[in-house]
C-alpha cells in the first residue's frame, strides 16, 4: 500500500486490523509527521488509534503514553528526503522496542495512569 492509501484507510477506519501491526503504527505516524505539524499529527494519530481499538472491540488497548512517546521519537528522527524503508533501517530501535525500554520502566508503561495520560520518560 502507498502512503495515501494507508492514511485513507486509517482515517476511514477501514485498514485491516490483522495487518495493523507495530510497523504500520509507526508508518502511519511517520506519514502524518511528514505532512502535518507535529501537534496536528499527534491528534490525528490518537483519534485514529482510538477508533481502531474500539472497532477491534478493545478500546482499553489505546495507550496514550506509548502513542505520544513514539510520536515524539519519530518526529525527532524524521528526515525530509527519506523513504519509510530508509527510516526503518536507520532507526531500528523504534521497531524492536528499545526506544521505549530505554526511557520507561515496564511497570510505568503497564500502569493505568500511563495508559490514560502522558507520563514523561525517566530522566
Amino acid at each position: 500500500m502507498n502512503d495515501d492509501a494507508i492514511l485513507a484507510g486509517f482515517e476511514a477506519g477501514t485498514l485491516p486490523l490483522d495487518r495493523f501491526d507495530h510497523v504500520m503504527h509507526v508508518r502511519v505516524a511517520w506519514i502524518y509527521l511528514g505532512r502535518l505539524p507535529p501537534e496536528v499529527a499527534l491528534l490525528r494519530v490518537c483519534a485514529g488509534l482510538r477508533q481502531l481499538a474500539a472497532r477491534a472491540g478493545h478500546p482499553e488497548k489505546f495507550h496514550l503514553t506509548i502513542t505520544w512517546a513514539y510520536m515524539a521519537l519519530i518526529a525527532e528522527r524524521w528526515r525530509d528526503d527519506e523513504t519509510f524503508d530508509a527510516f526503518r533501517s536507520r532507526c531500528p530501535e523504534l521497531f524492536d522496542g528499545r526506544a521505549l525500554r530505554e526511557r520507561y520502566p515496564a511497570a510505568t508503561l503497564a500502569s493505568p495512569r500511563a495508559r490514560e495520560a502522558f507520563v514523561l520518560p525517566r530522566g
